[in-house]
């Protein structure tokens, strides 16, 4: 029997994760189902006409793993489709890019919601804009409200935007020509990021990156991490956030990823575990836990 909703997401430190099941917990027979799950289906064929995608902003636009994953579906052209987007308090284009995508089945987002969460970003960001607990209360007690406004909207196949006032504005150099290049770029080569990340001598060998990588692009050798650069990387950042010694970084030579991860604190991620997060690659229906 079809869900009356079928919820496509995409979480590499948990903020899109958290708010699909907010979105599970309003509208019951939702069906999670996590893109890591189904990485190595050529078409997607989805069994509701109700679907929704939920994903972070990436610099933004679109990650490039969701627009991938979208590509792929099998549309008839009279589903209601939505797209909820976590950002860290910037503005994002990617419902354009969607729009682009389902166009060609006569298709346009219905809702368009973009919900601005607690974020830290260790490769631009110093202590300064850590969250501090009263941000993460307030953020709680405001969410509610929000998501039963969306919800809402979904249910009655209801034409909805709601964006969130961008807390701050990226330079439109970045939102306008960089954000589209580099996304065109990860999509026509996808192993761009070959030496994107690096371990220093923090490292202890855990595996928790290993084990968290949603494409298995990490593999342990004698106790050091690797990134195999033929396998596809979401740039999730998930092996960054949780890595519990903080030895993960960005390599600074990507002088226009503006990388300080070397000095700037880790935020770890207060929404998802470990768990939560790996799980997305088994589990092609994610269950609450």
């Amino acid at each position: 029997m079809a869900s009356s909703l079928e919820l496509y997401f995409f979480s590499g430190t948990g903020n899109s994760l958290f708010l699909s099941m907010e979105i599970k917990k309003r509208i019951s027979d939702t069906v999670l189902i996590p893109i890591a799950a189904l990485r190595g289906k050529k078409t997607v064929l989805p069994r509701s006409k109700r679907i929704g995608f939920c994903f972070p902003n990436h610099g933004g636009q679109i990650p490039v793993a969701m627009k991938l994953f979208i590509e792929k579906l099998k549309l008839e052209g009279d589903e209601y489709i939505f797209a909820l987007v976590s950002s860290g308090g910037t503005g994002c284009n990617a419902f354009g890019t969607i729009n682009r995508i389902i166009e060609k089945k006569g298709l346009q987002l219905s809702g368009e919601f973009l919900i601005n969460v607690p974020s830290f970003n260790p490769k631009t960001d110093d202590a300064r804009t850590l969250p501090s607990e009263q941000n993460l209360e307030d953020f709680k007690m405001r969410i509610p409200k929000k998501m039963d406004f969306i919800t809402d909207a979904i249910l009655q196949n209801k034409r909805l935007i709601y964006l969130d006032s961008p807390s701050f504005q990226l330079p439109l150099i970045i939102e306008k020509y960089l954000a589209p290049f580099v996304l065109n770029v990860f999509e026509s080569y996808p192993t761009f990021f070959k030496n994107y990340f690096y371990t220093d001598s923090g490292c202890t060998g855990c595996g928790i990156c290993e084990r968290i990588c949603l494409t298995d692009r990490i593999k342990l050798n004698n106790g050091r991490p690797e990134w195999n650069p033929k396998v596809f990387c979401y740039i999730c950042h998930a092996c960054l956030a949780f890595c519990p010694a903080g030895a993960i970084q960005v390599r600074p030579s990507i002088k226009w990823a503006g990388s300080k991860t070397k000095h700037n604190p880790r935020f770890k991620p207060p929404f998802a575990s470990i768990e939560d997060i790996s799980r997305q690659k088994r589990e092609s229906e994610y269950r609450l836990k």
